[in-house]
């Protein structure tokens, strides 16, 4: 009993019968509750951080300023700080100068974030619903990059229409087959159900509206329920485009007539001040 075998047996088997009973915790359920109180500790820095970014994004608000450490966003948390944010405040004090969670990768990676979480949310909305129609048009962004904005139109629990975007893709070609392949691997990356699928709207343009090869013609074929709409916008938008159109005519046909005025007054030698009006 005095062995030193014993001895160590003897604590073991003790320890054991308390883990067993509830008594205490084992040390890897210790070192688990460790972790997840961090886990815990750390989430509540990210909250006020995450709000930050979700009020000026709701509010459209510049989030960044002429330097990393400067603009609205910071403004803000700075402002949670005075008037009393605890976490927050205890965060900025004490946290290393590379782990503030507020420089603007971690601010774009936290916008990437809540843009996931919104897009699934649409998408399990749009998955619940009766059907869908998938809404696509072609876009450049300010690098000149050509991308196809993708988009959904559906009718969600509570019965009224919905529309909603959903992405930015990458093209990588302009051509019906390309651009069709881009739409349909989209919708897959995001989970959309295309057996749901009742209608394409698109522009009016051949590689997207062509009857014998355009976009939604390739997209019918593999989705029989799908029936493709010309975007009533974007014809009213052209409605729009003409009107003004008329409009700079009829303004360029006005000047023209005053200018021939002048030119047949000059020629008679009268000045009747038309070229200062």
């Amino acid at each position: 009993m005095q062995s030193e075998w014993h001895r160590d047996s003897v604590s073991q088997s003790t320890d054991f019968l308390k883990i067993m009973s509830n008594k205490e915790k084992s040390v890897i359920d210790q070192l688990n509750a460790a972790q997840h109180s961090q886990i815990e500790h750390n989430r509540k820095k990210l909250v006020p951080i995450l709000s930050s970014i979700i009020f000026c994004a709701t509010h459209d608000l510049a989030i960044k300023g002429k330097l990393s450490c400067s603009g609205i966003f910071h403004d803000i948390l700075e402002f949670r700080v005075e008037f009393g944010n605890s976490v927050l405040s205890e965060h900025l004090s004490t946290c290393h100068s590379k782990a503030k969670y507020t420089s603007h990768r971690i601010q774009n990676e936290l916008i990437l974030l809540c843009g996931n979480v919104l897009c699934d949310q649409i998408v399990r909305d749009v998955n619940s619903s009766l059907s869908f129609s998938l809404l696509a048009n072609e876009t450049s962004n300010i690098a000149g990059i050509e991308q196809l904005s993708i988009g959904v139109r559906y009718v969600d629990s509570s019965k009224p229409i919905r529309e909603e975007f959903i992405g930015f893709s990458v093209l990588q070609t302009l051509y019906a087959v390309g651009i069709a392949t881009c739409i349909l691997a989209s919708v897959e990356k995001y989970g959309l159900d295309m057996n749901k699928l009742v209608g394409l709207g698109f522009d009016g343009c051949s590689v997207m509206a062509g009857k014998e090869n355009g976009v939604q013609k390739i997209i019918c074929d593999k989705h029989s329920k799908a029936t493709f709409f010309y975007c009533a916008l974007q014809r009213l938008n052209l409605v729009y485009t003409i009107k003004d159109f008329k409009e700079e005519i009829k303004l360029i046909s006005d000047h023209y007539e005053i200018e021939n005025m002048i030119e047949e007054s000059n020629i008679f030698g009268i000045s009747i001040g038309l070229r200062k009006i």
